[in-house]
This record gives C-alpha cells, structure tokens and sequence, in this order.
C-alpha cells in the first residue's frame, strides 16, 4: 500500500476519483486493480483521469475489465478542457493530424508489432507497399518528437516502439486505411525469415548474440504464431514452430512452447513436410524435459515416422537420440544405449559432427547411469572436443556438468568444483536455466560431500527452485535426493525421511527411476535414517512425505512453510 500511494500515477488516479465520488479510498481490496487500471493506460495523466471519471458509476474491477478496449472507455472529459482533450481518441487523433502523410504511414504499419521493434524490421514491413516514398528512419524520428512513438537503445540497438493506448488508436487508422492485411503479411515474413536465421545460429559461437535478439522479438514471434494460427496458415505456424523450439527450449519456456506447437500441429492435419516433423520433433523435446514421457514417445515416434517417410537422415538420427534419453530416463538404459548407437552410426554417415557431439555427450551420461564411469568419462572427453571445436558454448557448459559428475563419481572433488564452478559461469553467461540448475545442483552434492553443508544447502535450493520454475520434474527428483541425504549427513534425520517419502512418490509419479549407478548410495541414507529413528516416526515421517503435493513438498525444502504440512 506505501509504495502504491507514493506512485504519481496511483496519486493522481485516486485524487481524480474522489473529484467525483468523494467516499472513495485506496484499499488493501482495491489497491492491486487500481495499479493495473494505471498500467493499462501506461500511465498518461489523461487516460488516468478519464479512467477515474468513471468512478462515479463503475468499481475499480469493471473499469479494468473494460479497459481491454481502452478508446473506448477513456472519454467523458471536463467541458471546460480544449475539445481534442476531452477523449483520450481525439487527443491522440489530434497529435497524429499534425504529421506529414509519410510519418502517418510508418505511424499505421508499425503498429502490427508487439513489445517494440527494430528498425530494419519497421523498414521491412514499410517497405513492403507499392508507395514506395517511406523513409522509415526519418518519420520515426518525427514521431518519437511527437510523442506517439518512444526510442530505446537495446545493448547498442536502437528499438522502437508505442505505449499500448497509442498503438490501439493506430491500429485502428491502419484498419480503416484498409492496410492491415498487407501490413500482417509482411510483418510475418519478417520474423519467419527471423526464426529461420536464427535457428542454425543457436548451435554455433555466436549463440548468446542470437538468444538475446529472440528474447527482445519474443512477443512478437508469438503474436506472428498466433497470427498464422488463427488465420489458417498452416505452412507459416508450422515452420515457425519448427525454428522456435529450440529457443524456448534453452530459455525454460518449455510448457508456453508445447502449447504453441500443439496448436500448431493441430491444424496441419495430415500434412506431410519437413516443418511438421522438426515440429513434432520439438514439441517430444519439450515433453520430455518436462518428463511427459507418453507424450514424448508418441511425438517423437511420430517425428521418426515421418522422417522416415521424407528420407530425412538427420531428423531420423536426431529423432533416435532423443528417444533414448526418453528410454534411459524410464531405466530403459539398454533400450536407450541401442537406440543412441543407432544415431550415432547414422550422423558419422551424413557428416554431421555436432550431431555426433550430442549422441557422444547423451551415450556418456548412459553408461554413468550403468556405472561405467570409465567409458563415460571417455566418450564425454570425446563430445567436450568436438563442442568445442565448433564453439558451442551452450554445450561447452553441458559438457563440463558431466565431466564434473564424473570426477565426482572418481572422489576428486577439487576437480569436480572447478568444472562446475567454470560451468555455472558459462550457463549464465548463456542465460540457459538447465544448465544453471544442473550445475548448481552438483555443486551442492559435491559440498555435502565435502562437508559444507550450509553451502550444500544453500546451491540445492537454488537449483531446486529453477527446476521447479521449468516444471522439470527429474531434475526435482534429483534435488530431493541430494537434499534428503544432506539432511541425513547433518542429523536432520525426521526431516530427511519426510523429503525422501515425498521423492519416492515423485519419482513414482513421474516415471522417473533413480539410475541403478545411484541406488546404492540411496538405499544407505534410507538405512541411515531407519537406524536413528524408532520404526513408527520413520513410518510416519516418510507417509507424510509420501502424501504431499509437489508445491508442498518444494516449500518444505524452500523453507517457505513449517514443516509440519
């Protein structure tokens, strides 16, 4: 409430209010819908006092439900004031009336982007009508003079663009100028031709540059989805999905990117193409790393068929790779190493040495899980070489998880920090949120194993609240375990048992098995704890572990509810 009355916006919405119905006060009930009513008109005095006009007949919820619309609502100005100030449209019409018929064009077409905009883009969607007089650099500066467009330097960039009330009112002139088809039409084939450069560069060394350019267009990448989606343009959403997966699979926006596709998939019936299986494809990635594992198989068995069918040899060996790691994950690990064997043979025969790193990379944490942390340490040598021949520093930082697991595994827990410490650098360098987690994940074990175990504590519950950001269920799983047996180490025993029944119906839940290189190490903290508790508390602590809900279960570790749930 304190720092919502010190915002001017807030102040002069609630002063413009009591102008009209005296009795009315900033409330903990209301104070959260009068500070959305604020941002919705983006804060312009005008559209805040004609907003708190309608306080005289409407609450503080209807007015922010109507403002979805908000041209329409904002009018009813004081008569005294100068007629274009008496709405919020006619003030806006005002200013725009004052431009040449070059700026008012840019001012109309730009309006079909979200969330701001480059330059080249603006250029590119402009360029596209037969006028062929827009200048889009020199109208855009007399519109940020204006008022009706704002300027920003994005890292070294200059972006564009318009506060949502602005844009509503230009999106309706670009609509009565009858322009809007065009204007669509080029704006999507500005970010499909985006996406497609974008991909392959997601693999290579300058992948950080190419994240950071997708995140700053991302609300526009999904309103162009959104777009081709609603309006039946199947080849376009298709191959949109196609390029985007990987992005939001590197960024965690794993579920958001699942329904995109699915909805993708969905219209494209039976439509045979490249685009629909790398769809598939993705979305069965996406799946799996949110351990829908019946999803994954049947998106990815379908993505596999498909393949197939098109004589796509690279999609057919990526499509097995990743239905072995869907194979290990549900301890299928002979099943899983077959399949990789298969991938492998099929990306040496086409050529394709970062398919190779990947298949190299996933065959290593195969045999770790059997136990054979020889063979993995050698063949994840193997992929960290070709990785970093072809400066993937995304899969530099995977790399050198697993080769810190492993040294780990061997006792040498000095190396073990030092190549996890180099990749949590390298994962958030990348902003990639696996990575972060994985490694602080291990860096956690590899303190409990030392221990530190206030510092253990403190890693696991920062990779425990990134994996439950991505709704990554093993990677849960897996803190639980780390934790319950920290917890063990320390002689917090009632506590570790509790955390170690709630892992049991995770992991249980999820289809998640704990790799049989681990169960050993498990099976010693179940003991553990059996020998310092009487049989009834270990009973009763692991049944209340085994009947909390996820969300519980977390806050328990999170330390965000007493422990007693």
């Amino acid at each position: 409430m304190d720092v919502l009355l010190s915002s001017p916006s807030v102040t002069l919405f609630v002063q413009r209010a009591k102008a009209v119905r005296p009795e009315f006060e900033l409330t903990p009930e209301n104070a959260r819908t009068v500070a959305e009513v604020c941002i919705r008109v983006d804060g312009l005095p005008l559209a805040l006092e004609l907003a708190a006009v309608r306080i005289r007949i409407m609450s503080p919820e209807i007015i922010l439900k109507r403002l979805e619309k908000r041209l329409g609502l904002l009018t009813g100005g004081a008569q005294d004031l100068p007629a274009r100030q008496r709405t919020l449209r006619d003030t806006i019409a005002w200013s725009y009336d004052l431009f040449d018929p070059i700026a008012k064009k840019v001012f109309r077409r730009v309006s079909v982007f979200v969330g701001g905009f480059s330059l080249d883009a603006a250029q590119s969607v402009c360029g596209t009508f037969p006028d062929g007089d827009v200048d889009a650099l020199d109208s855009l500066s007399k519109l940020v003079e204006g008022n009706l467009v704002y300027r920003v330097d994005a890292g070294g960039e200059m972006r564009f663009g318009m506060l949502e009330t602005i844009r509503e009112f230009a999106l309706e002139s670009l609509e009565t100028a009858g322009e809007s088809g065009k204007a669509l039409e080029a704006y999507s084939n500005f970010f499909l031709e985006f996406a497609e450069k974008a991909e392959p560069e997601l693999r290579r060394p300058d992948q950080a540059e190419w994240l950071t350019q997708l995140d700053r267009d991302h609300d526009n990448l999904r309103a162009v989805i959104r777009w081709s989606i609603e309006n039946g343009n199947v080849d376009l959403s298709l191959r949109l999905a196609s390029h985007l997966w990987r992005f939001w699979y590197i960024r965690g926006h794993w579920a958001e990117g699942r329904v995109w596709i699915a909805r993708t998939i969905d219209k494209s019936g039976s439509t045979q193409s490249v685009a629909r299986a790398k769809a598939l494809f993705g979305n069965g990635v996406l799946a799996s790393v949110q351990d829908d594992f019946p999803a994954a198989h049947s998106l990815l068995d379908r993505s596999l068929a498909l393949f197939r069918e098109l004589g796509d040899k690279e999609g057919i060996a990526f499509a097995l790779n990743s239905l072995a790691i869907v194979a290990r994950s549900e301890g299928d690990l002979s099943g899983g190493m077959k399949l990789q064997e298969d991938s492998l043979a099929l990306m040496r025969e086409i050529g394709n040495k970062w398919g190779i790193a990947l298949v190299l990379m996933n065959m290593g944490v195969g045999q770790r899980a059997q136990g054979d942390h020889a063979k993995a340490a050698k063949l994840h040598e193997q992929s960290l070489q070709l990785f970093r021949e072809l400066g993937d520093k995304r899969y530099i930082a995977r790399m050198l998880i697993n080769l810190g697991i492993n040294s780990r595994d061997k006792g040498d827990l000095k190396q073990s920090r030092r190549l996890l410490t180099e990749s949590l650098s390298l994962s958030r360098e990348m902003g990639e949120k696996i990575g972060i987690a994985e490694s602080l994940l291990y860096l956690g074990s590899v303190a409990k194993r030392q221990g530190e175990f206030s510092s253990a504590v403190e890693l696991l519950r920062e990779s425990l609240a990134v994996y439950y950001e991505l709704g990554d269920k093993e990677g849960i799983a897996t803190c639980f375990d780390e934790y319950a047996s920290c917890d063990c180490a320390r002689g917090a025993v009632e506590h570790a048992t509790r955390l170690m029944g709630a892992c049991d119906a995770l992991r249980e839940f999820a289809h998640v098995p704990i790799p049989p290189a681990y169960r050993a190490d498990h099976e010693r903290d179940v003991t553990l704890a059996r020998t310092k508790l009487r049989p009834e508390e270990f009973d009763v602590e692991w049944a209340n572990g085994r009947v909390m809900t996820l969300e519980q279960a977390v806050k328990f570790v999170l330390g965000l509810e007493s422990e007693r749930v």
